[in-house]
């Protein structure tokens, strides 16, 4: 089959714009897509960010994607009911299901989603499955349970649709797979932040000039990853001769406000100063990132191949401190490796930053080498 011929409906929970990073990557892997001849359209399944239905378009890398987005409000027989008639008429010869049982699930637990999944099916229609997250690790009874009914669930979707292709991120997922009878390929993540083609504002940018500046970006950490930022944060500024800014871009939070004035207590010796920037643009973000001097990767380093942030911080050559990583166990992560360090003196003080090199390219030559083979 011809890129010229295929039709891509992609599947997602929402399309809330910079609120949702599978959102995010669908629109730039859609549109990047669309740019290779293929048509695409995207559909999210339980939007929570809307009430009402929307039918139109959104942007992506100054481009227009056709979207539809159900409300989470809606019953799940009405929300597939509404998305078996619209792909009906679309007519994709591939759906491509955006996999997180959060998305479809406030408790990550969608027991109906492989029944309602399979209305959507049709013999002239092929099934790609790309699974951002699997079944939750195993701890107290509760977690075990949700991560017994998760697996579950997958396993019944598996089955149900019987996809063409599988996707996972990293090799760890891979072999979760593979241990319960499924094979699949990597597909690499790409940074949910593309490139700005922008100036900085000079009023955003002033408090950081002539100094080094360390980039928090994400949801604030929590219990033991807390202490060891914080404790991190500090062995650093008080080693170090000039005042430090740690820039923080997360959204307004009660655990964020308390992060916020821990950081202003223990750093207050050292005259760092805390910057609360909140939620940024992705614009405003990317110029962020060429203007600090190293970030922090919140991931475990098992994990780091699907973190849209620290990938979006790689690929705009910012040198990173993982402080989940000993340094001693070998990353399995190719990309920019030479970039993460386990010591934030050592990022800081690291060469320089690299020219921003995105992954998104490579990533849309596989999807459609992969598709195209499986025709």
């Amino acid at each position: 089959m011809n890129v010229e011929n295929m039709k891509v409906v992609f599947l997602c929970g929402s399309l809330e714009q910079g609120r949702d990073g599978v959102g995010d990557y669908v629109r730039r892997l859609a549109v990047s897509l669309a740019d290779k001849g293929i048509e695409v359209a995207a559909l999210a399944l339980n939007d929570k960010h809307c009430t009402e239905l929307y039918e139109g378009t959104q942007q992506a890398e100054e481009k227009n994607l056709t979207v539809v987005r159900i409300p989470a409000g809606w019953t799940e027989k009405r929300r597939f009911e509404h998305a078996k008639k619209w792909i009906d008429e679309f007519a994709p010869n591939w759906i491509s299901l955006q996999f997180v049982p959060y998305s479809f699930h406030p408790k990550g637990i969608p027991s109906k989603l492989p029944k309602y999944l399979s209305t959507l099916k049709s013999p002239v229609r092929k099934w790609h499955i790309m699974f951002h997250e699997l079944w939750i690790g195993t701890g107290s009874l509760k977690e075990t349970l949700i991560s017994i009914y998760q697996r579950f669930i997958i396993i019944r979707i598996l089955n149900a649709l019987k996809p063409a292709a599988i996707n996972v991120s990293i090799a760890l997922n891979q072999h979760r797979l593979k241990q319960v009878g499924f094979n699949s390929a990597i597909l690499n993540l790409f940074g949910n932040i593309p490139k700005a083609n922008l100036v900085a504002n000079d009023s955003f940018t002033q408090p950081l000039q002539g100094k080094k500046n360390i980039l928090y970006f994400g949801g604030p950490p929590r219990s033991e990853f807390r202490e060891q930022v914080i404790t991190g944060l500090k062995s650093f500024c008080s080693r170090f001769p000039e005042p430090v800014n740690v820039v923080l871009v997360s959204g307004n939070s009660q655990e964020k406000d308390h992060f916020v004035k821990l950081l202003e207590a223990e750093l207050a010796a050292c005259h760092s100063t805390i910057i609360d920037l909140g939620f940024l643009e992705t614009d405003q973000l990317s110029n962020l990132m060429t203007t600090c001097s190293a970030g922090i990767i919140r991931s475990d380093p098992r994990y780091i191949g699907k973190s849209g942030s620290a990938i979006s911080m790689l690929e705009h050559g910012l040198p990173v401190w993982m402080p989940k990583w000993d340094g001693v166990k070998t990353l399995e992560y190719e990309f920019r490796k030479e970039l993460i360090y386990a010591d934030l003196s050592e990022a800081v003080s690291s060469p320089g930053k690299a020219q921003y090199q995105s992954l998104l390219p490579g990533v849309v030559q596989t999807f459609i080498s992969q598709l195209k083979s499986k025709n």
